[in-house]
């Protein structure tokens, strides 16, 4: 989408010769600072080198850490993803996601809901007005809807790692979801969500998250060297 759509005209012309392609974007982690690195797919289906010659020190590395639990607020969060998304191509709105989601989440729960939209695709705040206990979040930071909450619904959404990190169980079915491996998959159970065990899910997503200085410490090179023509 805008800027992007040249680089994925490149990804399609060198994956229809059958060549491999190093994609680095934006990560999940710290914007600018971190890029997540993968080889032919952004999604499950991509090569990170997250499961093997593992750091276990890399998330302290990284300035990251698993959060205690703290369940002192009753909201239930939706973090939307933008429209123009490839991860939501098969999805016929983001605003019709969301009905669902609202409507899926109060068949078992009376909990308040609060709808986060994607920052770049702002739905109007009325939207989702003729929903009884429904707001939209107006919070600039994610952090700020995600603390303490009760739990997280998401789409293939990045923001899902701030949950995860913060000890706010996910609800996630997509199994392209960065946190699908630790997210709760059925809505019934949102009255009992459950935080399963996060380590492994820790040092797997810090390893396929790299820095400038990982760059000029040839770590990124050693990692993907062999996808490079010889």
């Amino acid at each position: 989408n805008g800027r992007m759509r040249a680089n994925k005209e490149v990804y399609e012309h060198y994956r229809s010769l059958g060549r491999p392609v190093i994609i680095v974007e934006v990560g999940a982690l710290y914007r600018g600072v971190t890029w997540k690195i993968s080889v032919n797919n952004t999604t499950a289906d991509g090569y990170y080198g997250h499961t093997e010659n593992l750091d276990w020190d890399r998330p302290r590395k990284l300035g990251i850490s698993l959060a205690v639990p703290v369940f002192n607020r009753p909201e239930i969060l939706i973090a939307a993803q933008h429209q123009n998304s490839l991860q939501v191509a098969d999805q016929p709105s983001v605003e019709a996601w969301i009905y669902k989601q609202i409507i899926r989440l109060k068949q078992f729960t009376d909990r308040p809901i609060i709808v986060r939209p994607h920052p770049k695709y702002p739905i109007p705040p009325t939207q989702f007005a003729g929903f009884a206990n429904v707001s939209m979040s107006t919070n600039l930071e994610l952090r700020q809807d995600v603390v303490g909450a009760w739990a997280a619904v998401f789409f293939n959404s990045s923001s899902c790692v701030a949950s995860i990190l913060a000890g706010v169980p996910v609800f996630a079915n997509d199994h392209d979801c960065v946190a699908y491996d630790v997210a709760n998959h059925n809505i019934n159970d949102v009255e009992n969500p459950k935080l399963v065990e996060r380590d492994q899910w820790l040092w797997d997503l810090s390893a396929a998250h790299w820095t400038d200085d990982d760059s000029r410490n040839g770590l990124i090179y050693n990692k993907f060297k062999k996808f490079l023509p010889t």
